[in-house]
């Protein structure tokens, strides 16, 4: 059985943007999935916000532990901590918009900055997807 990370930020945010609703339909497949043990990396600045959708969806899972590490890194936006990334041995980036690699001066700074990190953090070992 794999294990599954799954970087819940877009998901204890809460907005239903066009990310929220591919995050979640994305680890709603991967839960109901038997070959994977989903595992939540949660950030610690949205805990009880991302509580709140876990227990409001009911997905099964179990919080990410470091100890443990995992096999595969789901990333739906944005970057996660180091300290998850480093304990698993692939990543699979989700990419939403790269019109910011591009034409940065179309985006806030903050967000401009974080698809260049998300695309400069990329490795032969990242499975990349482009939405």
């Amino acid at each position: 059985m794999k294990k599954i990370v799954f970087d819940m930020f877009p998901l204890g945010q809460g907005r239903k943007t066009g990310v929220y609703r591919v995050s979640h339909e994305l680890l709603r497949c991967l839960a109901a999935d038997k070959r994977f043990a989903v595992r939540f990396a949660i950030p610690s600045a949205l805990r009880t916000e991302t509580r709140a959708y876990i227990d409001a969806n009911a997905v099964p899972g179990l919080e990410f532990d470091a100890q443990e590490g995992g096999d595969v890194l789901f990333l739906p936006f944005g970057c996660v901590s180091p300290g998850v990334s480093a304990v698993c041995s692939v990543t699979a980036q989700f990419i939403h918009d790269l019109i910011a690699v591009r034409r940065p001066e179309w985006f806030s700074d903050s967000l401009g900055a974080q698809v260049q990190e998300i695309v400069a953090r990329l490795t032969t070992e990242t499975c990349i997807f482009v939405n």
